[in-house]
């Protein structure tokens, strides 16, 4: 039986204004209780209810004592759950960070989900693992500290509280990274057992040692050398002393001249030259001191001479300490093949020259035979490039195109003048060279599927949708959000970093978003919703939606698509 609530009179208006103000506050909370105003979720409710929802099964008898203990109502729980197992989860990854370990997996496929355990352990044996944290949501993040490794698992629990198996029987292994201040101390330590490393750094007494023993004997060396100064002038002496000896060895030898025309002489004494005297020495045939001599060579101080009869022949010169061959003692002709590695030649007439020993741009266009290239050929410029279209197809043979820029294989698979795009490099075209109005951009995201379900909890759960891209860059799509089932409310569009979970964009509730959707029931549609971000990291980008269901549990059909520009 169903007792009709008695409408709320109105308030009269012959009352006092202050009544007035106060009978108005209590009509409006009544109405709010009874569900005649404002939100629904605000509404009282009734032990009637409770027994036709099935929450219980009968009234007590006895009137109600809001100071009693014993309840109004008798609960019914005589309702059985749904047994059934979870399944097994997938998708586990583990992610280690600097000091945390995120963990993330697949949503869960069946109705009933109420949470998930997360466990680990030191060693890849479930066996050994311990339980570390529940959660409702897909994603939990384990602080570790530096430098740990760590194998994670991960089982399902339904509402009916009954545990499904493990995701899988070895564990999914994480590390974080090395503590800093560690690293920093065993690269100090490697760097002191460095060879040298010790005398950089301190002046030990071996190396004082290696240095005195350095200058002892320098100072040895020196007194050595300073006390075989007298001898080296005593000898000195001695050869001069004995000048006499030779000058008689050259006057026997002059006396002798008539003997000697098939015999090499040594002669050292003064010659003469012309009004010059220089002191010499002589080597050749019939040699004397200058006069009748019929040829000989001379060695001067400033000149190697060569005496025919009474000329000085001089092929060499000495200036400023370097010896040079006279220009006018080299025979014309005399040089029929040399190899010049690299020369500067003033003025030269080459009788014949091979064309692929000239270096581009040093011959002009004056010395070029006209009925191969004529000057309208260049450029327009003026320079010695040939303008691309004064070249005729095909008069350029493939062993005049440098393969360091064009190659063969460039070009299409099929032979044709089409190059493949693989051997075009990255930023060698400009914009104004492609064609926008048919430029295809590769896209990110998944067509409609469903997400959820949704517990009726009334408690905001996160449900992984699909990742919308990877790297920075400027991202920009749409999603669509459609009802499937029941009732999902408050609903948000989170993007987040998949290795540091931190979030990337938050669009806030759809009610506040062009889909002006509040709730989702089985007839909603929020249409394409426009989404836009900016993105600096290099992992990917994650959709997940934020929700929570109301009287069941609840799913929604999701589409998401996504574009990337660079930054």
């Amino acid at each position: 039986m169903t007792t009709k609530v008695p409408a709320l009179k109105n308030i009269p208006t012959k009352v006092d204004r202050e009544l007035a103000d106060t009978l108005k506050s209590m009509k409006e909370a009544q109405e709010i209780r009874l569900g005649r105003l404002g939100d629904p979720l605000d509404r009282a409710i009734t032990l009637r209810e409770l027994i036709d929802s099935g929450m219980a099964k009968q009234l007590t008898n006895k009137p109600f004592n809001p100071n009693g203990t014993t309840p109004e109502f008798i609960p019914n729980d005589d309702t059985i759950g749904d047994l059934t197992i979870p399944p097994a989860p997938t998708g586990l990854e583990a992610s280690g960070a600097f000091t945390e370990i995120i963990i993330n997996w697949n949503t869960a496929p069946y109705t009933n989900h109420a949470y998930t355990e997360v466990w680990r352990s030191r060693d890849d044996e479930v066996g050994t693992a311990t339980l570390i944290t529940t959660t409702s949501a897909f994603v939990t993040t384990d602080p570790v500290g530096y430098n740990q490794t760590y194998f994670y698992w991960v089982r399902f629990v339904s509402t009916s509280d009954v545990r499904g198996p493990f995701n899988q029987t070895n564990g999914t292994k994480a590390d974080t990274v090395e503590d800093i201040a560690t690293v920093m101390a065993q690269l100090s330590e490697t760097l002191a057992a460095l060879p040298g490393y010790s005398v950089l750094t301190n002046a030990d007494s071996t190396n004082a040692a290696n240095i005195a023993t350095v200058t002892g004997n320098v100072s040895t060396l020196q007194t050595t050398v300073n006390s075989h100064a007298s001898t080296l002038t005593s000898h000195t002496a001695s050869i001069n002393s004995n000048s006499s000896n030779v000058t008689s060895l050259t006057s026997t030898t002059a006396s002798h001249t008539g003997d000697l025309n098939a015999m090499f002489v040594l002669q050292a004494s003064t010659e003469s030259n012309g009004s010059k005297s220089v002191a010499g020495m002589v080597i050749g045939s019939n040699a004397s001191n200058g006069s009748g001599a019929q040829s000989y060579v001379q060695f001067q101080a400033d000149k190697f001479a060569i005496w025919s009869g009474s000329s000085n022949i001089a092929p060499f010169i000495v200036s400023s300490g370097t010896v040079f061959i006279d220009s006018a003692r080299i025979q014309d002709g005399a040089i029929t093949n040399a190899r010049i590695a690299n020369a500067t030649i003033e003025d030269a007439k080459i009788a014949n020259i091979n064309a692929s020993k000239i270096t581009a741009g040093t011959i002009s266009t004056a010395r070029l035979d006209s009925s191969v290239i004529v000057s309208t050929d260049l450029s327009t410029g003026g320079s010695s490039t040939i303008n691309g279209a004064n070249i005729t197809t095909g008069t350029v043979s493939a062993n005049r195109i440098d393969t360091a820029i064009l190659r063969a294989t460039d070009v299409g698979s099929g032979g044709s003048t089409t190059i493949d795009g693989a051997r075009i490099t990255t930023g060698t075209i400009s914009a104004t060279r492609i064609d926008t109005a048919n430029l295809t951009l590769p896209s990110s995201g998944a067509a409609a599927q469903t997400i959820g379900p949704w517990t009726p909890s009334n408690t905001m759960q996160y449900k992984f949708v699909t990742s919308v891209g990877s790297g920075a860059g400027f991202y920009h799509g749409f999603v669509r959000l459609q009802g499937i089932t029941n009732h999902v409310k408050t609903v948000s569009l989170v993007y987040f970093d998949s290795g540091t979970s931190a979030i990337v964009y938050n669009s806030g509730t759809t009610d506040k978003l062009p889909g002006q959707v509040d709730r989702f029931f089985s007839s909603s549609d929020s249409a394409n919703i426009p989404q836009a971000f900016e993105y600096t990291g290099s992992n990917t980008v994650n959709l997940f939606i934020l929700a929570q269901a109301d009287s069941a549990p609840d799913s929604l059909t999701v589409t998401a698509r996504f574009y990337k520009y660079s930054t």
